[in-house]
């Protein structure tokens, strides 16, 4: 293939030019998309990279199952391979300014979208628009959330989605979102691509899927108190839990609770299953009960609503999931809250009465309502 490359510069192709560089290697990835192909040919230049697509229908219209997970999986690989190296090549400004020069000249690069917004990237904002380069930044609303979140004087108020300053970044390039989309899985996912995690789901049997964790203690119910929502939830006759985690520690809670009723509860802690089979999971549930955590937005890939719980956090600060009406929001009326952007804070009272001073029987009637409407 590197040959065949080599006689097309040679050759100077029209249809098919590439760019007069030497190139150091080329690979290939290749993406399981069911009955289809789809292909991705990765060329490597002494400086910079090309990425070639063939073929590159994710949809498989035999089994009516949408791969787009797995293609996402590939260019994430990719990622890793064409990364900015900040460590060495591009570090600090003068690194920065390198890195301009070269999207500029190798790439040809119309526009710059800061989606991050620190001090790296306005930097580079700063040399894209010496460039000429148009530059998009995100606003994040800092100020706004420290209003929300300080001890006194709160300014309680709904502020913009994250999902929302997304999109307004690359709306003033000229993009435009809808909001029509709806679930990776449609008409939920295959039996087969969740096969090894449980069998098929029972007629009027309800999935109750239990995220319980978070990153930071703010943002966890009491592990004892959503040990009494879980057996409870599973001693009914038409229900099953499904609990998900990771790490030793919530493996050793999660493994426990599976324990007391292992014909009702299927623990996924630690197990690998892998996240596209988890996914399949998750679009046949029913509901799925979750802290302010990456598994609320995972959930709303699938179209499946959420009973969400709110400790330091507060759903105004924007990181609430995708149509989050679907669902519900738990929490408590404290004035100390919220008290946090990110949940990462102490508590100021040490006793997180935010999330303790909500009842098991709460969550469960949350959940119950959200059953009912399915």
């Amino acid at each position: 293939l590197r040959q065949e490359l080599i006689k097309l510069e040679v050759n100077g192709d029209g249809a098919w030019a590439i760019s007069q560089r030497k190139i150091d290697r080329v690979k290939s990835y290749h993406v399981k998309v069911g009955h289809g192909n789809c292909s991705l040919i990765l060329i490597k230049y002494e400086i910079g990279y090309d990425l070639w697509m063939v073929d590159c229908s994710t949809y498989d219209y035999l089994t009516r199952c949408d791969y787009s997970l797995n293609l996402l999986c590939c260019l994430k690989c990719i990622a890793k391979e064409v990364g900015v190296d900040v460590k060495n090549r591009y570090k600090g400004p003068r690194g920065m300014w390198r890195l301009v020069r070269e999207m500029k000249r190798d790439h040809d690069i119309e526009a710059f979208a800061d989606l991050h917004s620190v001090i790296r990237t306005h930097f580079i904002n700063l040399f894209c628009r010496l460039r000429g380069i148009t530059v998009s930044r995100i606003n994040k609303g800092r100020a706004e959330k420290k209003q929300l979140t300080r001890q006194h004087n709160k300014c309680l108020r709904q502020l913009p989605t994250s999902r929302d300053r997304y999109a307004a970044t690359f709306e003033r390039l000229g993009f435009s979102f809808g909001e029509n989309f709806v679930s990776v899985y449609p008409e939920g996912a295959p039996v087969k691509l969740y096969a090894e995690i449980t069998a098929e789901k029972q007629c009027g049997e309800h999935w109750i899927a239990v995220a319980p964790f978070a990153k930071h203690q703010g943002k966890i119910y009491p592990p004892g108190l959503m040990k009494n929502v879980v057996l409870t939830l599973a001693s009914r006759h038409d229900t099953h839990l499904f609990l998900f985690g990771g790490g030793s520690y919530e493996k050793g809670i999660l493994d426990g609770w599976e324990a007391e009723a292992p014909d009702k509860i299927t623990s996924l802690a630690g197990k690998k299953f892998g996240f596209a089979k988890e996914l399949a999971l998750l679009s046949h549930c029913d509901v799925m009960l979750s802290m302010d955590s990456a598994n609320m937005h995972l959930a709303s890939l699938v179209e499946l609503p959420v009973v969400s719980i709110w400790g330091a956090t507060h759903p105004y600060c924007g990181f609430t999931g995708w149509k989050p009406e679907k669902g519900r929001i738990v929490q408590s009326n404290l004035p100390c809250r919220p008290c946090s952007t990110f949940g990462n804070k102490p508590c100021l009272r040490s006793d997180y009465a935010c999330l303790r001073s909500i009842s098991p029987d709460i969550i469960i009637n949350n959940i119950d309502e959200v059953l009912k409407k399915r």
